[in-house]
């Protein structure tokens, strides 16, 4: 498996294992889930036994000592193929190295993804809610308003660098209660990410669910990065004339 991740939005991914189960509508036409099935899947479903099928460990520790050379920011996107807080019961076993393996890489940017955040309170490091690192962003899949505050609402609770990510964008989203009020009692959201479903028989994504979001993002000076319109190469990144490819980290 490539060390460099063609995900644009990040450097690296990193997969402790794969497979997952299907939690809401974005979840249908899931990428991971066909990927998977040609590698001797399934590993979806709750009873599904999870499979390492990952990058040996070795990978991020290499990409650390690397960002520790370089001084260069270095994005691992943890995790494609899965759910981090898949409460799958061999996911109970798999979580603890990979907690270890975070706090050993301080050089990289781990970026968290889950559709699970109401979970994470019971399910991540009590040392990490106790002092979170800094190294580590917590990050929710929004595709619609159906479940904007099912997890949105619980990822709010932590004090941590937080990011959305509305891919497969499959209806309208409306993020503004959660990018105001900064104060010292509520942080909004660091970074939006929206994209198009790419899997097979991918649902169209409606050119006015981007544009809201992205003039939100606007409003309130958050960082706002499309990735892809859908499916085809040909459908492109371009949103109004240009691309939009901003991070916290500019």
């Amino acid at each position: 498996m490539a060390s460099k991740s063609k995900i644009e939005w990040t450097d690296h991914t990193y997969n402790p294992w794969w497979g997952c189960t299907k939690v809401s509508a974005g979840c249908d036409r899931c990428y991971a889930e066909n990927l998977s099935q040609r590698y001797g899947g399934p590993k979806w479903g709750p009873q599904a036994k999870r499979m390492v099928r990952a990058m040996p460990k070795s990978s991020p520790l290499q990409w650390e000592a690397q960002a520790k050379k370089t001084a260069k920011p270095t994005r691992v996107f943890c995790a494609s193929m899965c759910d981090i807080l898949d409460p799958h019961a061999d996911c109970n076993e798999l979580r603890p190295p990979l907690w270890q393996l975070i706090d050993q890489t301080k050089n990289l940017r781990w970026l968290l993804l889950t559709k699970r955040s109401e979970l994470a309170r019971g399910l991540l490091p009590e040392k990490w809610l106790r002092n979170w690192p800094s190294h580590v962003w917590l990050g929710a899949t929004v595709e619609s308003q159906d479940v904007i505050k099912s997890r949105l609402g619980p990822l709010m609770d932590f004090c941590c660098q937080r990011f959305v990510s509305c891919e497969p964008l499959i209806g309208d989203v409306v993020l503004e209660g959660f990018l105001s009020l900064n104060t010292k009692d509520f942080r909004p959201l660091d970074w939006i990410i929206v994209g198009g479903e790419t899997a097979a028989g991918a649902r169209p994504m409606n050119e006015a669910w981007v544009r809201s979001i992205r003039d939100e993002a606007l409003d309130y000076e958050v960082p706002f990065f499309f990735k892809q319109w859908g499916p085809t190469k040909k459908h492109g990144r371009v949103l109004d004339g240009r691309t939009w490819d901003e991070t916290p980290w500019d």
